[in-house]
Order: C-alpha cells, then sequence, then structure tokens
C-alpha cells in the first residue's frame, strides 16, 4: 500500500491476531530475525516487512521473489501468486495419482495372490500343502502393511499444541527464539515466516501442506502426508512390513513365475499353451503381481537402508545435513534412540498403532550432551504443570527475565489505576 514503500507484504486477515501474538513475543531475537512492524493507520490491519537477514534463501525486496516483484508493483505478487496456484495444483495432482497407485497396487497384489497363485496355480502344479502357511503369512503381512500406510497417510504429522502457546505466550521474552537455519539449534525456539508463529525444536514447515510440522522429517507423495512426530513410527514400520511383503510375495512365486514366462514364450513361438489347469488370463495376471512384487523389492529396501539407521540415530532426514555440531539428540545407542519414536519398548513396536508409553511429547526432546535427570522425563511427569516445567528447563527458560515479566504483569493493573 502507499506509504509502506516496496517490500511490504500485506498480513491476511484470519493471520492477523496470530502475528500480533507472534511478534509480541519476538522482541528478544537478535536484530537480523526480528521483523519491523507497522501499522495502517486507517483500518488498523497489521504490515509485516521481510525480514532485513531470512537466512533461509528469501529474497530481499525488490527481488524476482519479492512479494511486489522487481519494481514493488502488485501485480508481480499477483503473477507469483498463479504460479504458486498452478504448481499447488499440478502437486496435489500428482500426489493424488501417486497415494491412489499406491493402494490400489496393494489391493491388487493382495487379491492375486489369494485368488489365484492360492486358489488356483499351487494345487494345479502339486503344491497345495503350502496354501494355507502362505496365505497366513503373507495376508499377515500385508495387513499389518496397508494398516501401517493408512496410518500414515491418514494420522496427523503432528502441529504445536494449543499449550505451547500458552507457554509462549507465559515466558514471554524470557524465551530464547533463534533465526532459522539449516543447523543443529538444539533448546531454541524459531520463527516461521508463513504461519507467524513461534515453534518447537525440531519444527519445520512444509511447503506443500503450508503446516509447521513437530519433528518434521519430509513429505512422501506416496502417502500424501507429512512424515512428522506423530506418524514416523506408522512410516518406518510401512517400509519395514512393505519390504517384507515384497520379499515374501516374491520368494514364494519364483518358481512359477519362471514356468508362466516360459510358457508365454513357448505361445510366441506357435506352440500350444501347456498349462491345461491355468488359463492364459489367470497367467498373465499372475505375472502382473510378480512385476510389482519386483518393482517393490526394488524401492523398499533402499528407503529401509536410509530411513532406519536415521531413525536409530534420533535424526531426521532434514537434520541428516546439519554440520555444525554432533548430533544433540543422540542418546548413545539404537535402543534409546528407537524410543523416540515408538516409546518404551512393548509390544506396540511391531504395530502401527500410537506408543502406548512415549517418552516425548514433540515439543522437547531428551538430549544426548545435556542430562537433565530421571525426574525430567515426560514418563515420570504426572501434571501439565510438570510438563510446562519440563519445557522451562530444556529450553533453558531465564529465570530472572521470567521474574521480571510477572512482576510487570502485577505492576501494570495499579500504573492502570494511577493514570
Amino acid at each position: 500500500g502507499a506509504g509502506y514503500g516496496p517490500g511490504v507484504a500485506m498480513l491476511p486477515p484470519s493471520r492477523t491476531s496470530e502475528a500480533s501474538w507472534s511478534m509480541s513475543r519476538f522482541s528478544n531475537a537478535s536484530e537480523d530475525v526480528r521483523p519491523l512492524i507497522q501499522l495502517d493507520p486507517e483500518g488498523g490491519s497489521r504490515q509485516m516487512m521481510r525480514y532485513l537477514d531470512s537466512g533461509d534463501g528469501s529474497a530481499s525486496p525488490g527481488s524476482p521473489m519479492s512479494p511486489l516483484g522487481s519494481a514493488g508493483s502488485p501485480s508481480g505478487w499477483s503473477s507469483r501468486q498463479h504460479q504458486c496456484h498452478e504448481r499447488t495444483w499440478g502437486k496435489w495432482l500428482l500426489e493424488e495419482v501417486m497415494a491412489a497407485s499406491s493402494i490400489l497396487s496393494l489391493v491388487f497384489t493382495c487379491f492375486i495372490y489369494n485368488a489365484v497363485f492360492l486358489m488356483v496355480i499351487l494345487p494345479e502344479v502339486g503344491k497345495k500343502h503350502w496354501v494355507q502357511p502362505l496365505a497366513v503369512v503373507f495376508n499377515v503381512t500385508w495387513v499389518l502393511t496397508m494398516w501401517s500406510y493408512l496410518q500414515a497417510h491418514l494420522q496427523s504429522p503432528g502441529a504445536a499444541p494449543k499449550e505451547w502457546r500458552e507457554f509462549v505466550e507465559q515466558v514471554g521474552d524470557a524465551l530464547a527464539v533463534a533465526q532459522p537455519r539449516r543447523e543443529w539449534q538444539p533448546g531454541q525456539a524459531s520463527f516461521c515466516r508463513p504461519c507467524m508463529t513461534l515453534r518447537p525444536e525440531r519444527a519445520h514447515h512444509c511447503s506443500i501442506c503450508n503446516l509447521c510440522v513437530l519433528r518434521f522429517d519430509h513429505h512422501c507423495p506416496f502417502v500424501k502426508n507429512c512424515i512428522g512426530f506423530r506418524n514416523h513410527k506408522f512410516f518406518i514400520l510401512l517400509l519395514v512390513y512393505g519390504m517384507l511383503l515384497a520379499w515374501i510375495g516374491l520368494f514364494s512365486t519364483f518358481p512359477e513365475m519362471i514356468r508362466f514366462l516360459a510358457a508365454f514364450m513357448n505361445l510366441h513361438r506357435g506352440l500350444p499353451w501347456p498349462e491345461a489347469g491355468v488359463s492364459k488370463t489367470s497367467a498373465g495376471l499372475f505375472l502382473m503381481f510378480d512385476c510389482i512384487a519386483v518393482m517393490f523389492a526394488m524401492l523398499f529396501p533402499p528407503l529401509v537402508l536410509v530411513h532406519l539407521p536415521l531413525a536409530a540415530n534420533n535424526q531426521t532426514t532434514i537434520e541428516n545435513q546439519y554440520l555444525n555440531m554432533p548430533n544433540p539428540y543422540n542418546l548413545g545407542s539404537t535402543l534409546a534412540n528407537l524410543t523416540q519414536l515408538f516409546g518404551s519398548p512393548g509390544w506396540d513396536w511391531v504395530l502401527p498403532i500410537h506408543p502406548l508409553h512415549p517418552v516425548d511429547d514433540g515439543v522437547s526432546f531428551q538430549r544426548g550432551d545435556l542430562d537433565f535427570g530421571e525426574a525430567m522425563r515426560l514418563s515420570a511427569l504426572d501434571s501439565p504443570q510438570d510438563v510446562e516445567q519440563l519445557w522451562q528447563i530444556r529450553y533453558q527458560v531465564s529465570m530472572s527475565n521470567l521474574a521480571k515479566k510477572f512482576r510487570q504483569r502485577s505492576l501494570n493493573p495499579c500504573i492502570g489505576c494511577l493514570q
């Protein structure tokens, strides 16, 4: 608008109250990350200038990525909005196709394995005694795979709870706020520019879902969801069970796959179809099943080899790029690190359900470089007040600044009466 100069972006009305809350909490941040707020004298709507130093590759005012374009005109912003809109629809359609393909592939493999391989092919080739054991092994693994997929797809990856917002409001300037950078920032909150709010440690913004996700790992188009603190366990189980399902399906059908491949090659040479008890349609569907099994057997193992070691080190794919210091969340053992996602060891580890005994809440995390004692573990806390005290300790909230804030709050009513 006029009077605000280039590089000033209008804040949407729906985010006005949230922005005012976030900015009031941000006064203790360093100067290079503190946004400049101006007030519209006519409507009272807030305007936020772009950060002086974005630290994450954001464009400065007047650059081609600036909200007002290279000349500071609204047309540049409208053009960029249109391009983002097109990219959003393209990504949405691509994710819909990938997610639908994943589900249909799982359903197809289950149907063909049971209706064609177990019920038709095995009895025809004289292996009827293998039907029941293979049916149990394959179908149990399939159920666990599909269950894990649906959980990873449907469950929220985890957003900052309202208790976090209340905590930030209460501690105010006593909470250390770091500039968002691609590096380890343990025990520090950071400011999210798209969401206009403070977020906990290890949380990151997903540009596709337009959400700050707790312990954000990545956005997975195959499950059409972000992978974060609340559903990372389901994603790991999906990879493990999917790999096992592919191997079971491929190895149990391998002799018959070679047999029917040879039958189709003989048919191509003009020889008669040799399998009288199995139709060419059933054999073709069976070979389609094996093609999908081969594809899954090639896809899942590399993903497991990437994501399982990261989980064993208590690390996300984003954090795997950080080099400024050793991993502060590595608790020293694979078992201790896996408990951060799976909860305390128990039978619930193998099922795609939320941990029965979680050890962290996604807002603050145990540290390998600092020992706060067994009393400061989430499992040892009984009340919201105890959890808030845990956050104060793990975020190293300055008690002196906190006490000063409470004194100012108590004096404000008295000052108002004197005025």
